[in-house]
């Protein structure tokens, strides 16, 4: 792929990425500058929602066979986010939210559409529709989750979203698309700019037996998925 061609595509998915993050508002409240989700939903519910229409705006060749079954929100959500996190998002339970403030969802919401959308532009890229590329297969897919699950690119994600002074000082929802947009940038440069990339070419597979077994490895603990200056509440 020459580099004009690489361009483009590369802005196409850029302006797709935001037009999309505008689909996503109404899942927000902004109250008195303060960032939440709405109140009848679990972050569960709102992470499936999203993520089946994202699946749906990108359209990838083989999405609906490898990328539309729930099974395959877990793995994607498992891969964005750290062990001590994922029962937040894994969960449909009002109860396991119980201990999060309103700003921590928040938060916790936005970096899961950020990871989601970060792991959709690099299938997209790798199976363009149209192109002779064939179709997405489960074997690609679940390759790409362990590169990302274990990449800087997902720390930088998570801690760009994180650190964001916007969980307690939002004015409008076009902030969090800002801040979404930036974070994926980030990435995509430290990606573009890493002695070992994460490949857009998923063609190959690697050879390992067992291919989710990334999902119940154990990472560093860190303190992701929290806004900075913000803590988990005790559960009663």
């Amino acid at each position: 792929m020459d580099s004009t061609t690489a361009k483009y595509r590369d802005n196409t998915l850029t302006e797709k990425c935001r037009d999309f993050l505008q689909t996503t508002f109404p899942y927000f409240v902004i109250h008195s500058n303060h960032v939440s989700i709405l109140s009848d939903f679990t972050l569960h519910s709102v992470c499936s929602a999203i993520y089946h229409s994202a699946v749906a705006a990108f359209a990838i060749p083989g999405s609906q066979k490898v990328l539309a079954p729930e099974s395959s929100l877990a793995k994607v959500l498992s891969a964005i986010f750290d062990n001590d996190h994922r029962a937040f998002v894994l969960e449909d339970s009002d109860r396991i939210l119980a201990v999060l403030d309103g700003e921590a969802k928040g938060c916790i919401l936005t970096q899961a559409i950020a990871g989601m959308l970060f792991i959709l532009c690099r299938l997209a890229a790798a199976y363009p529709q149209g192109a002779a590329h064939g179709e997405l297969t489960a074997q690609a897919f679940e390759r790409e989750l362990r590169r990302f699950a274990r990449s800087e690119q997902r720390t930088s994600i998570l801690e760009k979203i994180e650190k964001s002074h916007l969980w307690g000082n939002c004015f409008a929802k076009i902030e969090l698309r800002d801040l979404i947009m930036e974070a994926l940038k980030t990435a995509r440069e430290e990606t573009e700019n890493s002695e070992d990339p994460l490949s857009p070419a998923l063609e190959l597979e690697d050879d390992i037996p067992d291919p989710v077994a990334w999902v119940n490895e154990q990472r560093p603990i860190r303190d992701l998925g929290v806004p900075e200056g913000l803590t988990i509440m005790a559960l009663n």
